[in-house]
């Protein structure tokens, strides 16, 4: 995140502290538990007003602000997942979050925790649509045998003796 950013606790209120603070100090008071639900939800109303109006670094810095969410929505939904590479997970939950800060409605309580719904859906829809792609790759669930070793010497050899290419003779010649 730009150091050059920054929000003024005086400007949000809510108990924050009365000064400036980097990004970084913010996103560290946002996951304190003494940080009220109050105060996080005029801090992700003002960090999403600026993404909207203030240009490109203020929606990466916003994005920045809601990395150690983000990490764990990913993470839980990545749990165990083998069909697809994490990675494509971690993209759609990006992309939804990024979606999120342009639409969520900033008049209804709960701003980052809808962004982080819309997000942890679109991660889900991913991995749900990688594992059906998986399961539609892979049909069997079960064990089958073996697939029939075909050009085997054994097996051309019996063949040979079956349409009647060699005696039983000459194919024990063969395999001694």
């Amino acid at each position: 995140m730009p150091s050059s950013l920054a929000i003024d606790g005086r400007d949000v209120g809510h108990g924050l502290p009365r000064r400036p603070m980097s990004l970084i100090e913010l996103r560290d008071v946002l996951i304190h538990p003494s940080c009220s639900n109050a105060a996080r939800d005029a801090v992700w109303r003002l960090l999403v007003t600026r993404a909207r109006q203030d240009g490109p670094q203020w929606m990466v810095s916003t994005v920045g602000v809601a990395v150690p969410a983000l990490r764990g929505i990913s993470g839980r939904i990545c749990r165990g997942y083998v069909a697809g590479d994490p990675e494509d997970i971690d993209t759609e939950v990006l992309t939804a979050f990024i979606e999120a800060i342009r639409t969520v409605d900033l008049a209804t309580p709960s701003v980052f925790p809808k962004m982080c719904a819309a997000a942890k859906r679109a991660g889900e829809r991913a991995r749900e649509n990688a594992e059906a792609g998986a399961a539609r790759r892979f049909p069997f669930q079960e064990s089958s045998p073996p697939a029939v070793p075909w050009g085997h010497p054994d097996l051309v050899l019996l063949d040979a003796v079956a349409k009647g290419v060699i005696s039983e003779v000459d194919a024990e010649l063969f395999l001694h």
